[in-house]
């Protein structure tokens, strides 16, 4: 593997470039993000010892997002030929990856459809996706603000209230654990019917005069 340094504010790759190098950072931080409607919608952003650009190398496909330095960085790189040549030598493993790559892909749509709706459920929604794929409970603020492009200071609105409800404990260095995670999915079908029924009563205060 080869090490190649990009300064802060640089670009390693945009959305629609060709998929020909698979990228662990050595050191420094790298934001992940696509752009829609003229509006940047950050996915993560990854720090040392995190790996990135496998999805397009590993499916054949072309980038679907941009991959941007936020501070100078050091990546190692791996070309795309030495990982095919892994996975020639090793159909099982070539079997998991693309199932993986298939669910990384569904998990993608699930996040860009959620998107579109109200901050809270977003938050909430966000916090059972990271669970059910990895257990995770313990969550940074920061990341969780890049995620879902929601600001800080509502986000400790919406964790007050998580944390009033027992669902949540905040800690003084800017992490998140949750406490409960069964009750953050039913928080979420809650929000959602919430949602909805909000809708259905804003279309009846527009229609109703007119019947």
């Amino acid at each position: 593997m080869n090490k190649i340094l990009y300064k802060k504010n640089e670009y390693i790759f945009r959305e629609g470039d060709e998929s020909d190098h698979i990228y662990i950072i050595d050191s420094g931080k790298v934001k992940i993000f696509k752009v829609k409607q003229h509006k940047e919608k950050i996915l993560a952003v990854l720090g040392p010892g995190e790996l990135f650009g496998e999805i397009g190398v590993l499916s054949k496909s072309k980038r679907s997002a941009n991959a941007f330095t936020l501070e100078d960085t050091v990546l190692e790189i791996i070309k795309e030929e030495e990982i095919s040549d892994i996975l020639e030598k090793n159909l099982t493993l070539n079997l998991i990856i693309q199932t993986l790559i298939k669910r990384i892909k569904n998990l993608d749509g699930k996040i860009n459809l959620i998107s579109f709706l109200h901050e809270e459920f977003r938050l909430c929604f966000y916090f059972g996706v990271k669970y059910m794929e990895d257990k995770k409970t313990v969550f940074d603020i920061d990341e969780i603000a890049y995620f879902t492009d929601i600001e800080e200071e509502k986000i400790s609105y919406f964790l007050d209230n998580l944390e009033q409800k027992g669902i949540v404990n905040r800690r003084e260095d800017k992490y998140v654990i949750i406490r409960k995670p069964e009750l953050i999915f039913e928080h979420t079908k809650y929000l959602f019917l919430e949602e909805k029924f909000r809708r259905k009563e804003k279309l009846k205060e527009k229609f109703y005069p007119l019947l």
